[in-house]
């Protein structure tokens, strides 16, 4: 597959993110890769995992970018879906990676945070007053979420 020839198909990622929510805030994580980049919690599928129900996949990025301590719901809603293109990141072809992401919401309960290496820091942000649109690690993601979290009701 090559994303170059513009008669082919583009190949994309399926990525699978949480915004979590805690009140009227949201949690962002800083890559460990991009400084002052930002990133929701979640990502992509796994091999051996096409079967599962999305939210188990969900589930199990959760645990592994957040850590067993922190308990949390995710909305039974179906999810939002979003772009995303990475600012660093490339295919094989030198084109950036791409993805859809399906965004789900969820409560964040109780429990410590403890972020896995792919981040450098959390931050919880006021959902109303923050704008996601040039600091999240792709920005056509950083757009989407904004025009998300800002939609009129």
């Amino acid at each position: 597959m090559n994303n170059l020839d513009p008669k082919s198909r583009i190949f994309v990622h399926v990525s699978i993110k949480l915004l979590l929510r805690k009140g009227d805030q949201i949690l962002l994580l800083e890559s460990s890769t991009q400084s002052h980049r930002y990133d929701l919690p979640g990502g992509r599928i796994n091999v051996g995992e096409w079967e599962k129900n999305f939210t188990d996949i969900l589930t199990r990025e959760i645990t592994e970018e957040l850590g067993e301590t922190i308990t949390y719901t995710i909305a039974p809603q179906n999810p939002s879906i979003l772009r995303f293109t990475s600012r660093t990141g490339k295919f094989d072809d030198n084109t950036p990676i791409r993805a859809i992401v399906l965004l789900y919401e969820g409560m964040y309960i109780t429990g410590d945070i403890q972020i896995s290496s792919e981040h450098a820091s959390y931050t919880w942000v006021d959902s109303a007053q923050f704008d996601t649109t040039h600091c999240m690690v792709g920005e056509q993601f950083g757009k989407g979420l904004n025009d998300y979290l800002h939609k009129p009701t």
